[in-house]
């Protein structure tokens, strides 16, 4: 990750935190998903309440702290988890039984992945009003076309600009294809095989807004967040062309 220095990164910039830019980054979903984590661990009595309160009271002072000016911001679980547990107690581990940093990890970037697929979802959207706002104003206007380079007959200006709306159209369904596929939560994934603690999967995708838990723990922990920055990518060059 860039900026990142033995796995923490830097807190968000002014421009940031002004609110004039407000993006998730991987602490951010580190803190998500030890909270889903212990809703979900109480209400299948998998983790007793004050041991609970005390653990969201240290994700929330670490979060607090987080939110300074130039704090650093573990951007890595064996980072992340020792500033927990040195102000919940040792005690506190029991809330990582039956997961993983990979699977945390996993968790982390598919979500911040389909985050970035929304803003570019949102930037397709603003071009595409923009064209079908210029092709009302220009209702009527004759513009020449071109094949192989000349000149070879008028057109209207706006029958142009709504052949270009259908490109971004299909920009836009091959964005919300891609997510349909890949919204689905890496938790219980474990290292590769899954695990054998009761942790449920289901509870902690709604909890996390994914759409979805895993399927098979091995694709959706080691090849599924392969897969997706490759989609990605090819969306991005299909847009940008």
């Amino acid at each position: 990750m860039l900026g990142m220095h033995m796995g923490r990164v830097p807190a968000p910039s002014a421009r940031e935190e002004s609110g004039e830019i407000h993006r998730l980054d991987t602490y951010d979903w580190l803190q998500m998903i030890n909270r889903a984590s212990i809703v979900s661990n109480v209400e299948e009595g998998l983790l007793e309440k004050p041991l609970a309160r005390r653990i969201l009271t240290a994700l929330n002072t670490l979060r607090d702290e987080a939110a300074k000016p130039n704090a650093v911001r573990p951007g890595l679980y064996i980072t992340f988890e020792p500033d927990v547990l040195k102000l919940a107690g040792m005690e506190a581990s029991v809330l990582h039984v039956g997961r993983s940093s990979q699977d945390i990890l996993a968790t982390a970037n598919a979500g911040l992945n389909i985050a970035r697929l929304m803003r570019l979802l949102d930037a397709i959207h603003e071009v595409d009003c923009a064209l079908l706002e210029v092709a009302r104003r220009e209702d009527g206007a004759l513009v020449p076309a071109y094949t192989n380079g000349v000149q070879a007959q008028p057109t209207l200006y706006s029958h142009y600009l709504l052949a270009q709306h259908q490109v971004f159209t299909r920009d836009a369904a091959r964005i919300f294809e891609c997510i349909r596929r890949y919204d689905v939560s890496p938790m219980g994934a474990c290292v590769c095989n899954g695990t054998g603690w009761p942790l449920n999967v289901e509870r902690m995708a709604q909890l996390l807004g994914f759409s979805r838990p895993l399927t098979n723990a091995f694709d959706v922990g080691q090849c599924a967040g392969n897969d997706l920055p490759l989609e990605m990518s090819q969306i991005i060059s299909a847009v940008m062309l």
